[in-house]
């Protein structure tokens, strides 16, 4: 299985295990939704976006 990690800089890295363990101590939240959700919001500040909520190539606007 890969890594969510591995696409990432070290200070994202750094960063996003930074924010799990926040995430884990401040919430509550169970490793694998505090990992995921500190992903995101890592992604999110870089510009970045895993392609989820893109539109597809054969959707068109409603005339």
């Amino acid at each position: 299985m890969k890594n969510l990690y591995d696409d990432l800089s070290f200070e994202d890295r750094e960063t996003a295990e930074k924010l799990k363990m926040a995430y884990m101590q401040d919430e509550g939240l169970p490793e694998e939704l505090a990992e995921a959700r500190a992903l995101a919001e890592v992604n999110r500040l870089a510009g970045r976006t895993d392609g989820s909520f893109e539109a597809g190539s054969g959707t068109r606007d409603p005339d």
